[in-house]
């Protein structure tokens, strides 16, 4: 599959090839990323923030006047979940009566935030390992962004419903739109499902992802969940025995599966998101992460080497994606490389306006920037303590170590790296 030539071959062939590579490329990364274990933990903490998550939800939208429009929403939404919508819809309202009585103001809604904010967190977690971003948001970003998200949410819901019952409203007096306005109304579901997955892709990793492959993601994960939505539909019919067992609970196992099985659905349409957008740098992919030190340290001295011959041109600086395509390096091993340029103080991060669009520059003076430089303050990265016995033995290694080292820095070869 990866050492076909596509060169010589027809337009369709090659589409066909590449759309076969991303999809292996995508469930192999599944697989490789343990999104079974992720998918695991975010049902657990999913189960932890349940009720805080509607009641931040049903709060804001009650303080915007669209309570009832979210209630519809969940209510059509998660019809096979009447159960538990019921259950939670209950706890909620204590919950909120309890908050406006005074009862647990102050610490529990600082609680209730930390419970939402957990679940965004493990899900920015999951997506970041999927796209190998080693660097999360920063906790300012973290407070701003989580908060957006609990706002907009809610009132988009309840926004989209007020809508939704608008044209239905204008097209009982215009004969012609009322076929018009059934069709769409059937489509809403997936348009929803859809617009929501889109963004969770494009919105929740710590990195820039293009619209067009989010969409497809979006697209093909949201498919996915609804027909898996319509099957455990009809499996609940088949597994009423399990009344006998758990009694009025039943629902919970039920709903394990069910969210169990969204999660994964959810994460698989990462993978094919990032397998979409990086393509172009994965045929090489599985021996670049298997690169020798030897060779990483090639990789690195490019990188560096670009890096400072931009600031010096005064070009623009390069972010990960440029590198990646500029040297024809994998994403996931430039992600990988420059985060330890960062952490050892070579290069320096720039703000940007849209902070997922991270670009590089020295750190330091240029002037100063030696192979040797890099390469030692690269290997000092980390403790500085060497838990080790004291011994002869470690003296006359470290003194041969110290004599090596000292022969590269006199080396002709040891230049700036502006300079090669």
């Amino acid at each position: 599959m990866w050492s076909h030539d596509l060169s010589a071959k027809s337009k369709r062939h090659i589409f066909f090839v590449r759309q076969a590579r991303i999809y292996i490329l995508a469930f192999k990364g599944f697989f490789e990323d343990l999104a079974a274990v992720r998918a695991a933990s975010l049902t657990y903490f999913t189960m932890l923030s349940l009720v805080p998550v509607f009641a931040i939800a049903f709060a804001i939208a009650r303080n915007f006047g669209f309570e009832e429009m979210l209630h519809r929403f969940l209510t059509n939404n998660m019809s096979e979940q009447e159960a538990l919508m019921k259950w939670v819809t209950g706890l909620v309202n204590d919950l909120l009566k309890e908050t406006r009585e005074g009862v647990i103001a102050g610490i529990g809604g600082v609680l209730l935030f930390w419970s939402v904010v957990q679940v965004l967190n493990n899900i920015e977690a999951s997506f970041n390992d999927i796209w190998q971003i080693r660097k999360a948001r920063s906790p300012m970003r973290k407070f701003s962004d989580y908060l957006a998200i609990m706002i907009i949410a809610p009132f988009a819901i309840g926004l989209s419903g007020s809508f939704l019952l608008k044209i239905q409203s204008a097209a009982g007096d215009f004969e012609l739109l009322a076929g018009l306005v059934q069709i769409l109304i059937k489509l809403v579901p997936y348009i929803s499902i859809w617009l929501l997955f889109t963004l969770v892709y494009i919105v929740m990793p710590n990195t820039k992802v293009k619209f067009k492959y989010a969409l497809i993601a979006g697209i093909f994960a949201g498919t996915i969940a609804l027909v898996f939505q319509s099957l455990y539909q009809n499996l609940q019919i088949g597994v009423l025995r399990w009344g006998a067992i758990y009694g009025t609970f039943a629902f919970i196992p039920l709903f394990l599966i069910w969210l169990q099985i969204t999660w994964l659905i959810l994460l698989m349409g990462a993978e094919i998101s990032f397998a979409y957008q990086n393509i172009e740098n994965y045929e090489f992919e599985e021996d670049a992460l298997k690169l020798s030190q030897y060779n990483k340290r090639i990789l690195t001295l490019l990188i560096t080497y670009h890096v400072i011959k931009n600031f010096e041109d005064g070009e623009q600086p390069w972010n990960s994606d440029k590198i990646s395509h500029e040297l024809g390096i994998p994403l996931r091993l430039v992600n990988d490389l420059v985060y330890d340029l960062v952490n050892a103080g070579i290069l320096a991060e720039l703000a940007a306006d849209n902070p997922k669009d991270r670009s590089y520059q020295p750190a330091v003076d240029i002037n100063r920037i030696t192979v040797d430089y890099l390469y030692s303050e690269m290997e000092r990265m980390g403790g500085d303590h060497m838990v080790v016995t004291e011994s002869d033995s470690l003296n006359r290694v470290t003194r041969i170590h110290e004599h090596l080292m000292h022969s590269f820095r006199e080396s002709p070869s040891n230049i700036l790296i502006k300079d090669l």
